[in-house]
């Protein structure tokens, strides 16, 4: 999607960046004018969610679009981007296309320029593993930037302690996943995506609005679903996915992998992360759960690198600073950290479930209280098919109790069953039956 003389054009210095400005927004205006009924297709998202697969991907495909790759429209943020690039065009000699794609269009679309609709491709990810993958991305350029003789030399630390501390305090983009369709999307086409619910098991969705269609994928779907998402929203029969821009293929790539391998984020960015309603709406509990599995602490805190503080910037002030792990998860998944029910309680037997939603595999025990004195503990751990049919873990969590003849007195008593150690009643917990 580059424009041959550009690359001519980005080797004169920075002195000549305006130039390259006017001539691209020219070429693209041009274009407009020769080809008016040509309408957009724009993979419209935050970075680092997978766009550039899609973009290339869609190239294959789709002549009769004029495909442009884009992560903002909004005003400031393209003037912050563009100023980053005129300070450094002397070393860098070129900026991201994306920066100047953004900025005619966004006057485009104000101006309503074009009688067709746009479409709109946008994708989703985990929000921490996106910003990982983004901090890398700009690390790189930032190191270039700081050593511009020997950058490829020097490269990025392989210390995981360093990398942390910079990832805190240098990455400036730990909200963009929280707040970017609300400042991006809803703001430039008038489209909510948190107005109806998000279809979690199929992965992906579309919306429609005055000036633009949009589909939204999640990352985490998208080689299951892109055939049947592409074939629905730009009627392509056969799509198949280009990779490109892939982490593991950068110079960064050992240091990338060995983060991932060995990071442990704190409780504050966990519940900030997760508690959002960017997370809450696109993906399910056990999703969430799965993405707190990865990055936080171990039920054991067997992962024990350094915890830091939230630094003291503004994206950060609403971070819970004080926050332990048990009581992040507590926030993130409310106070149902266990779940249960009795389905039988009589003269004979007492028979149901417990689970604990945040450690499934674990097999829990439930107290059984009778008239307020401890009557028998039993563990949860026995296999029912209707459990697993329902999707309650692997469906190893059911509790049978037969009642003791010698409590039979012809006499009714108060019946009440918790999970061991808590006083968390399972449903239907409490009862009373003449025995």
């Amino acid at each position: 999607m580059k424009t041959p003389p550009i690359d001519a054009l980005r080797r004169l210095g920075n002195k000549k960046y305006y130039l390259l400005k006017w001539y691209f927004h020219f070429n693209y205006h041009i274009r407009d004018l020769l080809n008016g009924n040509k309408p957009y297709l724009l993979v419209y998202q935050m970075g680092k969610v997978g766009s550039s697969t899609i973009a290339k991907s869609l190239l294959k495909y789709r002549k009769d679009y004029r495909i442009c790759q884009i992560h903002t429209l909004r005003k400031r943020v393209l003037k912050d981007e563009e100023s980053f690039f005129v300070d450094n065009f002397d070393f860098l000699k070129t900026i991201d296309e994306y920066i100047l794609i953004g900025q005619y269009l966004s006057k485009r679309i104000k101006n309503k320029s074009g009688k067709t609709k746009y479409k709109i491709v946008t994708l989703i990810r985990d929000p921490i593993a996106r910003n990982i993958s983004a901090f890398f991305n700009n690390l790189e350029r930032r190191i270039m930037l700081q050593h511009p003789v020997n950058g490829n030399d020097v490269g990025i630390s392989h210390n995981v302690e360093e990398l942390m501390e910079r990832f805190w305090n240098d990455f400036n983009q730990h909200d963009v996943p929280l707040i970017w369709f609300n400042t991006e999307l809803k703001r430039a086409f008038g489209i909510d995506v948190y107005s109806r619910e998000f279809p979690k098991s199929k992965g992906f969705d579309t919306y429609h609005g005055e000036t633009a269609d949009v589909l939204l994928i999640r990352l985490e779907n998208l080689r299951d679903c892109a055939g049947e998402a592409f074939r629905q929203f730009l009627g392509i029969p056969d799509f198949t996915l280009t990779d490109v821009n892939v982490g593991h293929d950068k110079e960064y790539s050992e240091a990338y992998e060995r983060f991932l391998s060995s990071v442990t984020v704190p409780p504050w960015y966990l519940e900030m992360m997760y508690n959002s309603q960017y997370v809450r709406h696109f993906y399910t509990r056990d999703e969430i759960q799965g993405f707190v599995d990865r990055w936080g602490v171990s039920a054991s805190g067997s992962k024990a690198l350094p915890m830091p503080a939230p630094p003291d910037t503004e994206q950060m002030k609403r971070a819970k600073r004080t926050l332990t792990f048990k009581e992040a998860l507590i926030v993130i998944f409310g106070d149902d950290t266990y779940n249960g029910c009795v389905d039988q309680c009589d003269s004979e037997i007492v028979l149901g479930w417990a689970r604990n939603c945040r450690f499934p595999n674990e097999r829990l025990s439930v107290e059984l209280v009778m008239d307020g004195e401890l009557l028998d503990t039993v563990k949860a751990d026995l296999y029912r098919e209707d459990l697993l049919e329902a999707g309650i873990g692997d469906g190893k969590h059911a509790f049978y109790y037969v009642i003791p003849p010698a409590l039979k007195d012809g006499r009714s008593h108060a019946i009440k069953a918790r999970i061991a150690g808590t006083d968390r009643l399972l449903i239907n917990g409490v009862r009373t039956v003449r025995f």
